[in-house]
């Protein structure tokens, strides 16, 4: 099978990953005959690669990144950036080949014929002792893993109509004190008070779902975003001001104060709904802003290279881009090539990109597009590329990182009405 998925496979960096998993199939009773037939499949597997290789001609020399990147670009494979990663490392710390070139990857990469060729019937079993542990430890197969403290996690699957049910009370029940109205959307709970009319709270639980789950196929797009926000007991509060100046000092000396992930809310009364969507409502809608400041948290903490809310990260470099410079604190006035430049002056750098996150995020999926709502041109003093277009044209490093690093993040505008895909 991984023999027939190499032959469009045109760098030989995708061969180091697939040859390993060709082994993954096989255990440590691999007979003689069994490796023999492993060892010409990839013969056949190198051929046809050599036969391509003239249509690559720049060396490459990027080493483990690279890899990555050619894994990530093969929808046949199946395999998401933090499981290849994984296995990747799994099988360099623990194989008997010669891994010391891994980094500056040349003609004379780790795993070919010749490199096998070399290895004993010991070495053999243990590559592939190695390879078979690797894959089940990583879970490349598998779409249950184990979470840190030992336990079995496995995301959710939604089949049928998902129920927004209208729940009295929280698991938690220092949240019961002040709260009554609770929506349990995939572990991820909206929080809100009897007092506010219950379609606002369904909206806003509809907005969770669909970010969660933008391609409505009843599996979280990221399992280890939704991860991180369920094991860090995330809530997207719906209430008012004077309700949050209640709730905070209830949780004081409790459960609560220490273990619930807060980032940002709805207001009632202050925000705005746009029930039905953006585009049907023509106006916006302030639940794709603060709803995705919750959600966000997952995924500068799942992927910190990436999306970490600190300098040094992609992220941070696209935002520097866009503000002209690196700025720890709002500077008196932003250079005049800047096209984000958000000026509250008690907004700090973590702050900041968030802001930009969302800024990034919206353009992408054309939710700022004018041709649904006035909020590009309302928000220009701060952010005005509003297409998916514009965002490529104008910020390519934010358009690559959400668009061609293998993550799979919203791309659809959510319009507070999840539905699983045909229903």
């Amino acid at each position: 099978m991984w023999a027939m998925l190499l032959v469009p496979m045109k760098q030989k960096l995708l061969l180091i990953f697939t040859t390993l998993l060709l082994f993954a199939t096989a255990c440590s009773t691999t007979t003689d005959d069994e490796i023999a037939e492993l060892r010409a499949e990839l013969q056949e597997v190198e051929t046809e690669l050599a036969e391509l290789k003239t249509e690559d001609s720049g060396a490459d020399e990027s080493g483990r990144e690279q890899l990555l990147q050619e894994i990530l670009a093969e929808p046949e494979l199946g395999i998401g950036r933090d499981l290849a990663e994984c296995f990747i490392d799994y099988v360099v710390d623990n194989s008997p080949l010669d891994f010391e070139q891994w980094n500056t990857l040349g003609d004379d990469y780790p795993v070919s014929t010749e490199a096998l060729e070399g290895l004993s019937q010991e070495e053999m079993e243990d590559l592939i002792s190695v390879v078979a542990t690797g894959t089940e430890d990583c879970g490349l197969f598998d779409e249950e893993y184990e979470d840190a403290d030992g336990g079995d996690y496995s995301p959710p699957v939604i089949t049928g109509e998902f129920n927004f049910e209208i729940l009295s009370e929280h698991p938690f029940d220092c949240l019961n004190q002040e709260l009554d109205v609770f929506v349990d959307v995939f572990g991820i709970y909206v929080i809100s008070h009897s007092s506010i009319p219950e379609e606002y709270v369904k909206h806003s639980a509809n907005v969770v779902a669909e970010f969660m789950d933008n391609d409505a196929d009843g599996v979280m797009d990221d399992p280890e975003v939704h991860r991180f926000l369920v094991e860090n007991n995330f809530v997207v509060p719906v209430w008012t001001e004077s309700m949050r100046e209640e709730v905070f000092p209830s949780l004081r000396g409790t459960f609560c104060e220490d273990n619930l992930g807060w980032a940002a809310s709805m207001y009632y009364g202050e925000d705005d709904w746009a029930f039905g969507g953006i585009k049907q409502a023509g106006t916006w809608d302030t639940n794709l802003e603060e709803i995705w400041h919750v959600l966000s948290m997952g995924w500068y903490y799942t992927y910190p290279e990436y999306f970490g809310d600190e300098p040094g990260s992609r992220l941070a470099d696209a935002m520097d881009a866009a503000r002209g410079g690196q700025f720890q604190t709002v500077p008196n006035s932003y250079p005049e090539d800047a096209w984000y430049s958000y000026d509250d002056y008690t907004c700090d750098y973590y702050c900041q990109m968030h802001e930009y996150f969302y800024w990034i995020l919206m353009a992408n999926m054309d939710a700022l597009d004018p041709a649904y709502t006035n909020k590009c041109a309302d928000s220009a003093d701060e952010w005005y590329v509003c297409t998916k277009e514009e965002l490529q044209q104008v910020d390519p490093l934010a358009y690559d990182l959400l668009n061609n690093q293998g993550f799979k993040l919203p791309t659809n505008i959510p319009v507070g009405n999840y539905q699983l895909a045909g229903d």
